[in-house]
């Protein structure tokens, strides 16, 4: 319990130098339009205009009130090589079945990323997410946080972590047993915290998911059978840690899906991930 605190406050000292905003920040709209999204910057310390912003996809299907808002977060091994344009698709599937979506840019590993700042940039956006509406009252206060590969293991560290906790987290074809990924050779989570776990066993601890207590929300693992780059055994350890009932992480297995077919509308699986987001935002409402 000691080394849990010392943890704990050293990743609120790490928050504290980066600046996570308030919830009550008040959210901007650069007036933008891009692919029926408007584009809407969250407030961070030292903030790039070119990154720190998400877009925003109003619900296309009529409704008797504020619609759930999904947050998402793209992939790409952290890496400043993907952008947010991969979960585009999945952004307007999910606003077409009437959900609010913010679809999120962050600082990636080679365009100011890593550690700290991809940690506390998801995080400020989750917090952030909660005002959205404040100014547009088609969305609703039940926010879940969704992300594909690397953005999965970022919905769930900053589910575990924003200063406003989500309704939920699903995490797609994620790694969020990160130090076990490390250990079977992936070298994008080395770039991410800087090093190995063997260098740097505090950041491991911090940013790793299965490292933390048993989640205070629920937590959705859905993975392909097929995945080849994290492979599902990677889920399978997430899910089987001790003391974490089932009710609070559970795993959704596809037979056949790969990495990518999860979120590539047509493909094995991608109506799969579809419903256990929508099932996840009922479960919570």
């Amino acid at each position: 319990m000691k080394r849990i605190t010392v943890l704990l406050m050293a990743l609120g000292v790490v928050a504290a130098v980066v600046g996570v905003p308030a919830a009550s920040a008040a959210p901007t709209a650069s007036g933008v339009q891009l692919n029926g999204a408007l584009r809407v910057a969250y407030p961070v310390a030292n903030a790039d205009p070119g990154q720190n912003y998400g877009d925003l996809y109003l619900p296309r299907r009529g409704l008797t009130g504020p619609a759930p808002l999904v947050v998402l977060y793209h992939g790409g091994g952290w890496d400043r090589s993907v952008s947010l344009a991969g979960l585009g698709s999945m952004a307007r599937d999910l606003a077409a079945r009437g959900y609010a979506v913010y679809n999120v840019e962050y600082r990636r590993v080679g365009s100011g990323g890593g550690w700290p700042t991809t940690l506390t940039d998801v995080s400020a956006a989750a917090t952030f997410a909660t005002s959205l509406g404040n100014i547009f009252p088609q969305v609703g206060r039940s926010v879940i946080l969704v992300g594909h590969s690397s953005g999965g293991q970022l919905a769930v560290w900053a589910a575990q972590h924003a200063a406003v906790r989500p309704a939920a987290s699903v995490a797609i074809a994620a790694p969020l047993a990160l130090t076990t990924a490390a250990h079977s050779g992936d070298a994008n989570v080395d770039a991410l915290l800087g090093g190995s776990p063997a260098q740097f066993p505090q950041r491991y601890a911090m940013a790793d998911p299965a490292a933390q207590a048993c989640p205070a929300v629920p937590i959705v693992a859905i993975h392909g059978t097929a995945d080849r780059v994290v492979p599902i055994t990677n889920a399978r350890d997430f899910r089987a840690r001790p003391r974490c009932p089932s009710a609070r992480v559970s795993l959704v297995e596809v037979p056949g899906a790969t990495h990518l077919s999860l979120i590539r509308p047509g493909a094995v699986g991608y109506g799969q991930t579809l419903a256990t987001i929508s099932a996840t935002v009922a479960g919570v409402r």
